[in-house]
């Protein structure tokens, strides 16, 4: 956390960490961007749903938004802009993130919300490169994110998000041989 200079300018900084080679280590610089803006409380919420949570790669998932303002009404007529994301394992070394979100390669699409403040549509689910495998199953899963943003004129643009998972197949066989060795020509049970 870090605290701004009073009267500090509204903009983009970024912040940059130098560290010095040692013995132990070799010297290295990270740089992080990022913005001081005017905060305003929105006024609506977004709320992404998906109808299915699991499905077979190349299934549809159908995605309902809805905006609507604290006061009860529908944020009808507002741009939408959505965005697709997959989550994979960093493989690399970061001691605070185990994963990490990477925006898929669909393109983004532009709606509008309805009268009552909804835009319904549908996204053909994909696997992705980083799917993470059990090895004794060959099944592979990906994690996938919808993610819509909602402007309703004011400038002032609000998100939500929905997760829903995608498998290479509909069923998972797994072989219990309760253990890894067995004497040749004796019987041993599977589950």
């Amino acid at each position: 956390e870090c605290a701004l200079a009073e009267g500090g300018m509204l903009g983009e900084y970024s912040v940059e960490l130098s560290v010095g080679a040692t013995a132990e280590r070799r010297a290295f610089v990270k740089t992080q961007a990022f913005k001081v803006e005017d905060y305003r409380k929105p006024d609506y919420s977004v709320e992404v749903t998906v109808d299915r949570e699991r499905l077979m790669e190349g299934g549809d998932v159908e995605v309902m938004v809805e905006a609507t303002y604290f006061f009860g009404e529908p944020v009808a007529n507002a741009a939408v802009t959505l965005n697709q994301f997959a989550l994979a394992d960093i493989y690399y070394w970061d001691e605070n993130d185990e994963f990490v979100w990477y925006e898929s390669n669909n393109d983004s699409r532009s709606l509008m919300t309805d009268e009552n403040g909804r835009v319904t549509f549908s996204v053909t689910a994909e696997s992705w490169y980083y799917a993470t495998v059990d090895w004794r199953t060959n099944l592979e899963r990906s994690v996938r994110a919808v993610e819509a943003t909602v402007n309703d004129g004011s400038q002032q643009a609000v998100s939500g998000f929905a997760l829903y998972e995608v498998y290479n197949r509909d069923v998972k066989i797994k072989l219990d041989t309760d253990g890894y060795f067995k004497r040749p020509g004796s019987a041993f049970s599977l589950t």
